[in-house]
């Protein structure tokens, strides 16, 4: 069910607000115990206090009452600042009226019963609407394009800008009590594989299915037949966020399903996916270590984790249909080091690295070296399942900063989600503003498994990873130090 914009908006602000009702309790509390006013005074100066409008004192203060006066103001006005800051951050990234219109049309889908879901928008998808619009049969679209938005808008149309291949999307459009189902997206196998969820769901619904492409991953299953290919190593992911989210999507959700869907046809006996300990998410109930049946629970406003893990449970839902072929998931720390680009290594390519004010998380940032070996292990040991490949050892955030001979520049939490997304909007951030979680909060993996079922254990930690990273590029800055250190 989707929340709606009032319990987002609450969500947000309420512990700033449970902060500013605190405030004036103790600014009312004071001025009743030192000034001896009556309450409703010692209400009207703290609120005028806090507000900064600027009026005169309701009575003479003394200095007790200019010292208590001094420490509202640093106290409240602060926390006045950071909830207008909230909401303001809220309204600009979350879009009220976006996020009143998706309410609305998740209100509109749940009244919908014995109706036809269209899977993608496109020529086909736009054909089969209008044919059962000129039915009068009622039917929702389902289609992952933001870019359709403001057309599906004014034709109309109930509809959801998400992922059909996704059993939570069917869901949400009322697939248990629909009529029927039209699958029209573009990829043959995507179009099977929404058929399979489907009908998982609701067995007796009618489904039709588009097969464009007669041949599709004919090539792939080919290949893979003519080499007689025993094992796969899948690695094709983006490390640093995108803003042609549409390619990313492409290449790593639906390529990943494609490339599951030829090496089970060509009878692959072991395929290796390459996976993100960021996909366990930022938080600040994260446990101090994270194990393999940790659920993920990236954050849903980052296309660039989404992606990742619709690979992810593309290769749970092969493992569970395909026993005989053997899955293992590699969830690797960030990569830092010689030759590695990626969403750290350009911030730290900076002079200066923001950093989020009054937070240090722990960092795992795993040598190359050590990521090649335990590739290399999963390749020979074929387990099942998934598995973090972890430094040594991990860092404070701070420490890492320092040590790469970097300014940190503290910036408040509650600016730097709208400081971020601002940056990436205008082309000069390294990614949108929901990564500060990261650099708000820890999410250290747990290696043991890796050690047991891979014999592997890593050569280097975080520090190390930092260490080679300024070798590799600042030689002359390590070899300074070096011979200081000497």
């Amino acid at each position: 069910m989707t929340a709606s914009p009032r319990h987002e908006l609450w969500q947000r602000v309420r512990w700033p607000a449970l902060g500013l009702a605190l405030a004036i309790a103790y600014g009312v509390a004071g001025y009743m115990i030192l000034e001896g006013w009556r309450f409703l005074d010692a209400l009207y100066m703290t609120v005028i206090t806090l507000s900064t409008v600027g009026f005169r004192e309701v009575r003479p203060l003394d200095d007790s009452g200019r010292v208590f006066t001094l420490t509202l103001i640093a106290i409240g006005v602060g926390l006045v600042l950071i909830t207008v800051t909230v909401v303001a951050q809220w309204v600009l990234e979350g879009r009220w009226g976006e996020r009143t219109r998706r309410y609305r049309m998740q209100r509109r889908i749940d009244g919908m019963s014995e109706h036809f879901i269209v899977c993608a928008y496109g020529r086909v998808g736009r054909a089969v609407a209008r044919e059962l619009e000129a039915e009068g049969a009622s039917f929702v679209v389902i289609d992952p394009d933001e870019g359709l938005t403001e057309r599906i808008t004014s034709d109309g149309v109930a509809f959801l800008i998400e992922d059909p291949s996704h059993e939570t999307v069917l869901r949400r459009a009322g697939v248990d009590r629909a009529r029927g189902l039209v699958c029209a997206v573009d990829s043959d196998a995507t179009n099977v594989y929404i058929t399979l969820v489907a009908r998982a769901v609701s067995p007796d619904l009618f489904i039709v299915a588009r097969a464009s492409e007669p041949g599709s991953d004919q090539r792939l299953l080919e290949s893979f037949r003519d080499e007689d290919v025993g094992a796969i190593f899948h690695a094709a992911f983006f490390t640093s966020p995108r803003r042609d989210t549409g390619y990313a999507h492409e290449l790593e959700s639906i390529g990943t399903l494609n490339l599951f869907a030829a090496a089970a046809a060509a009878g692959v006996g072991h395929v290796v996916l390459r996976s993100f300990t960021a996909l366990y998410g930022a938080s600040g109930q994260n446990p101090a270590f994270l194990t393999e049946d940790r659920p993920l629970q990236p954050d849903p406003s980052l296309r660039w984790a989404r992606d990742k893990l619709e690979a992810e449970q593309h290769a749970a839902s092969f493992t569970r249909r395909y026993p005989d072929m053997k899955v293992t998931v590699l969830r690797f720390a960030p990569l830092f080091g010689p030759k590695v680009q990626n969403f750290y290594t350009a911030i730290f390519d900076r002079r200066v690295v923001p950093v989020v004010m009054g937070y240090d998380p722990l960092l795992q940032l795993l040598h190359p070296d050590d990521a090649l070996a335990a590739a290399e292990a999963a390749l020979e040991k074929a387990p099942r399942g998934p598995i973090n490949v972890v430094p040594k050892t991990p860092m404070p955030l701070l420490t890492a900063v320092h040590l790469a001979g970097k300014i940190p520049a503290p910036v408040p939490h509650a600016l730097a989600y709208m400081i971020g997304d601002l940056l990436w909007a205008t082309g000069l951030g390294a990614a949108p503003g929901a990564f500060a979680h990261y650099a708000r909060f820890g999410f250290v993996a747990d290696g043991e498994r890796a050690q047991r079922e891979l014999g592997f254990a890593p050569r280097n930690s975080s520090r190390d990873a930092v260490v080679a990273y300024m070798a590799y590029r600042k030689p002359r800055v390590a070899a300074s130090r070096a011979e200081a250190r000497a």
